[in-house]
């Protein structure tokens, strides 16, 4: 057993939606819904469930073994598992690899870039439209209280820095 932040849980009602077949051990790490095709970590593999249907189609393997973040980015996802970031485009699953990627603990979609949480407190955007390019000087730190990042999230177009204490709000200015 995995010990985790996140529970879910039965209720009274409750029916199946879907089954992987063949089954495959471990946990569902995450699910998110992106251009209406369903996307399903479960194990060590990701699915995609097709509209109107409950079969999951294997994509290929996301190492790790914690709860995973999913985002919707162009015509696929990123996924942050375990430090380790992926990207589906909706044809081939790939590893993030670029030489400045730091650990991608979480991650987020904004403006059609990627941010990647990084280490120290760093986080880092890619290039636009391009999840597996993340530039070296794409890197910046919270800056007006900094203290240690545990989470970048994107909403209503502004990226929250969230520390262990305090959280930064950032937008993109269209500057540099």
């Amino acid at each position: 057993n995995v010990k985790s932040q996140y529970v879910l849980q039965n209720w009274v009602g409750l029916k199946s939606f879907a089954s992987v077949t063949p089954p495959v051990l471990g946990a569902s790490r995450g699910i998110f819904e992106h251009r209406n095709v369903l996307y399903h970590v479960v194990g060590n593999y990701l699915y995609k469930i097709l509209p109107n249907t409950t079969t999951h189609v294997l994509i290929g393997i996301v190492q790790g073994v914690m709860p995973c973040i999913i985002r919707g980015f162009g015509n696929g996802v990123v996924i942050a598992s375990d430090g380790i970031a992926f990207y589906y485009d909706g044809t081939t699953l790939s590893q993030v690899v670029d030489i400045d990627i730091e650990d991608a603990k979480t991650l987020d979609v904004i403006n059609n870039q990627v941010v990647y949480q990084g280490n120290n407190g760093r986080f880092a955007i890619s290039a636009v439209g391009d999840a597996l390019d993340i530039p070296a000087l794409n890197y910046a730190t919270a800056e007006s209280n900094a203290d240690n990042l545990q989470r970048v999230f994107c909403y209503n177009q502004k990226l929250f820095l969230f520390g262990e204490k305090t959280i930064e709000t950032w937008w993109n200015s269209g500057v540099g």
